[in-house]
């Protein structure tokens, strides 16, 4: 393997700017010549543990940071455990990817026996005395990160380092900030979006990556959050660039409009994870939020399209970044060439020139990419009429009364909504008001004509989201089952008498 480029550049600033903050959070900060000696370090002990693959189960901060950069370093295939996964999803991960050892923080040695990586950091190294089998390691293999499997068992898809760095170069052009960034991480490390296209980038640049814990975030399991506690988090930092869902930019922006957050150095928030609605997007821009909507998947290590101060178009996931060539097939699905994965564990390695994304979409003339649902979603009414369920999603998303949405009426003369409220005092006929509002701007085959109130919102935890805040609407539909067909053979489609 080549020598990475953000290694090169670490090593660079190490030189250059070694007082300059690279890594910081509410426990203490690290120079670039810090955290150059600790990255060092750690990836000198993991060479001499003679370790292929290995687990980070980590908080969000320096630490997850640190260890992270050992493994680019040193050449070792890391494999991020996202810390809202299920006891059983992180027996799965452990077992299907072999782990040879897992790399844990804790404030006080484990009880178990566990080599010491950095005392300072909490860093301990804890055997599982698994071999990975040799054929499913490559020696460019540097990450696995486990996506959401058809099945509901999560699948571990295998990045090289060269199409992390792809991906990482492509952003650092794209994000169009010379001076040093400071970045606040506001998604979990173990997402590959916050990963690569947060600290990646902006380590890369010579930045500052502010990484709090997800305590002091504020966020709890995969989609909890204290929105007063991420609030002061959000003013205490005052950053310039955020990687937001649409939650978190709709959470953000009540914020703002409400007077309770001042974001004055904010230069560039990238928003991506599902579609953002026009009307949250208006609303960014009438508070003077520069927010620029985006698109990936793991399976091409991560970013593949983003608008950027240069070239933004409303509505688009902007255009192409350059190492990505876009195709597209007979029925629109986007076909992507560049930083491809190579294949999931458990499968034979493969080297993907293209991934067809199960996505729908389109170029416009000048080369922006939009978005029009998943292929495997289609709705098709008992019309004949098509739809992509996300379109109306995050319209209903856009009413402040509505938290989570999904919308079914696949071979139905109409659509139902599932529908979360935003707060637990919002009651039905409020949540109808909203979707009456929304009907106004929908044509008649994609308006809601009834919804069902979720019982509990929609996580991971009980099967109802994917790893990276995706409905699962299979899951959805078999929760709500029975009120889904009362409603459905209620209708009655003609309502005239035949004379």
């Amino acid at each position: 393997m080549t020598a990475n480029a953000l290694i090169q550049r670490l090593r660079e600033h190490a030189r250059i700017t070694p007082a300059q903050i690279a890594v910081e959070n509410e426990q203490g900060t690290l120079t670039y010549e810090t955290l150059w000696r600790t990255v060092e370090n750690l990836s000198r002990k993991l060479r001499e543990m003679d370790v292929r693959r290995l687990a980070l189960e980590a908080d969000n901060g320096p630490a997850w940071i640190c260890a992270d950069l050992a493994c680019l370093h040193a050449g070792v295939t890391l494999i991020p455990v996202p810390l809202f996964f299920s006891a059983t999803q992180r027996e799965h991960l452990l077992n299907d990817a072999a782990i040879e050892m897992v790399i844990a923080q804790s404030a006080q040695p484990p009880a178990v026996d566990a080599a010491v990586l950095d005392a300072d950091l909490g860093l301990y190294a804890i055997a599982t005395h698994t071999k990975s089998p040799a054929q499913e390691t490559a020696e460019d293999i540097i990450k696995v990160t486990y996506t959401s499997g058809s099945t509901g068992q999560p699948k571990g898809a295998r990045l090289s380092a060269a199409a992390l760095e792809s991906v990482m170069l492509s952003l650092a052009e794209a994000v169009e900030i010379d001076e040093p960034i400071g970045h606040l991480c506001t998604l979990p490390l173990a997402t590959l979006l916050e990963n690569i296209a947060g600290v990646y980038v902006a380590l890369y640049k010579g930045g500052r990556v502010i990484s709090p814990s997800l305590a002091n975030l504020g966020l709890s399991g995969s989609s909890g959050l204290d929105l007063t506690q991420w609030a002061q988090t959000l003013q205490r930092w005052n950053p310039q660039t955020l990687i937001l869902t649409p939650e978190l930019l709709k959470a953000m922006l009540f914020l703002i409009a409400g007077g309770q957050l001042r974001l004055e150095k904010l230069q560039f928030v990238a928003v991506g994870g599902a579609k953002v609605s026009p009307v949250l997007h208006a609303q960014a821009t009438q508070l003077g939020v520069p927010v620029y909507e985006g698109y990936g998947l793991s399976e091409c290590a991560s970013v593949v399209s983003l608008n950027r101060p240069s070239a933004s178009r409303p509505g688009s996931v902007g255009k192409p970044l350059s190492h990505v060539s876009l195709s597209f097939a007979d029925d629109g699905e986007i076909i992507v060439a560049g930083a491809a994965y190579c294949g999931y564990l458990g499968e034979p390695l493969q080297s993907s020139e293209a991934v067809h994304t199960g996505d729908i979409g389109r170029l416009d003339a000048e080369g922006y990419l939009y978005l029009e649902g998943r292929k495997k979603n289609l709705i098709v009414t008992a019309f004949g009429r098509n739809l992509s369920p996300e379109w109306v999603e995050s319209e209903l998303l856009s009413a402040p009364c509505i938290a989570q949405a999904a919308v079914f009426g696949d071979g139905e003369p109409f659509n139902v909504a599932v529908v979360t409220p935003a707060r637990p005092d919002i009651g039905h006929d409020l949540l109808m008001q909203a979707v009456a509002q929304v009907n106004q701007r929908l044509p008649d085959y994609a308006q809601v004509r009834s919804i069902i109130i979720s019982d509990a919102p929609f996580s991971v935890a009980n099967g109802q989201l994917t790893a990276n805040g995706r409905v699962r609407r299979c899951a959805i539909a078999a929760r709500h089952k029975d009120r889904l067909n009362d409603l459905f053979q209620s209708s009655q489609p003609f309502t005239r008498s035949m004379p």
